[in-house]
This record gives C-alpha cells, sequence and structure tokens, in this order.
C-alpha cells in the first residue's frame, strides 16, 4: 500500500518535471525560430547539417555545457541572498540554452534518428511524454483550467476587437463626459 502510494508520488514528480521541461522546450522553439531568422545564426545551422550524425549530437550538448557557467553564478548569487536575481539568471540560461539546443535539434532531428541508440531514447522519452499528457489530461483541475484559459482567451479577443474597432481609421473612442 505504502509502496503503491510512494509509487504514485514519484510518477506525478517526473511527470511534472517533464512537462515542465516540455514547456520551456515550447518556449525554446520559439525563440529558436527568430534566431533562425538571423544571416549568421543561418550559417551555424548550415554548418551543423554537414556534419555527421555523431558529431551533430555533440553539438547538441554545446549550448548546455557552455550555459553552465552562467547557472552557477545563479546559484552563488541565490546563496549571497541575490534569490530574485538568481532564479532569473537560471530562467534566461534555461530559456537560452533551450532555444538553441531545440533549433537545432529540429534541423538535425532526421540525421539524429540515424543513430540506434538515439532513436531508441527518443522513441522512449516520446512515450514516456505520452503517458505524461494523459496523466494529465485525467486531472479535473487541469481540465477546468483549460476551459478557464479557454473563456479568458476568448474574452480578450473579444475586447481587443472592441478596441481595434474604436481605434481604427474612422473608428471613434467615447471620450469621457466634460467636468
Amino acid at each position: 500500500m505504502i509502496r503503491r502510494i510512494g509509487n504514485k508520488c514519484l510518477q506525478a514528480i517526473v511527470y511534472t518535471v517533464l512537462l515542465i521541461e516540455e514547456l520551456f522546450w515550447a518556449t525554446g522553439r520559439l525563440v529558436g525560430g527568430w534566431l533562425s531568422r538571423i544571416p549568421f545564426w543561418q550559417g551555424i545551422e548550415m554548418a551543423v547539417l554537414a556534419l555527421p550524425a555523431r558529431a551533430v549530437f555533440v553539438v547538441l550538448l554545446l549550448p548546455m555545457a557552455m550555459l553552465l557557467p552562467m547557472k552557477v553564478g545563479a546559484l552563488w548569487l541565490m546563496a549571497h541572498h541575490h534569490v530574485i536575481a538568481g532564479v532569473t539568471a537560471i530562467v534566461l540560461a534555461k530559456i537560452m540554452g533551450t532555444a538553441v539546443s531545440a533549433r537545432l535539434f529540429l534541423i538535425a532531428k532526421p540525421k539524429l534518428l540515424t543513430l540506434p541508440w538515439f532513436a531508441l531514447c527518443f522513441g522512449w522519452i516520446t512515450g514516456v511524454l505520452s503517458r505524461a499528457h494523459a496523466w494529465l489530461e485525467g486531472l479535473s483541475a487541469w481540465r477546468r483550467g483549460r476551459v478557464m484559459v479557454s473563456m479568458a482567451r476568448r474574452r480578450l479577443r473579444r475586447a481587443m476587437g472592441q478596441i481595434r474597432t474604436a481605434v481604427a481609421p474612422g473608428g471613434v473612442l467615447p471620450l469621457p463626459p466634460a467636468v
């Protein structure tokens, strides 16, 4: 009984961590899309695509290694009572590293999947993420939260449409009454 509860708690923790990591990955893909418009970065992408699969994997690890000093510095800041600065530095390092890694992974995924061990790991991680999403969708709080977010988005879109109509050429914003 206790072991079963412990396993469920551990499973919830692992799934939560994976889903948070996936959120960073989604943010990183967005930032990586912006990177891909920079000519210098386009040259880096072409150079990476010219590499063999094993070298591409090593290149994929470089952003994490390069940002390690920034993360250590952030921990130092937190240890010296600069918690907000430290957490901000860690989040920025995470987003920057994930953005570069996500972009590199996106362009190099076909080549990386030619490595049998990588394809096996990728399949396993994809399966765990699918189970994590199924677990999340099974939570009633998650479903209620999604409904609330959807309603808030609709209201925001409606309000933004009204604002656009009011300030569009020919649209007139009502003036407050004169005092």
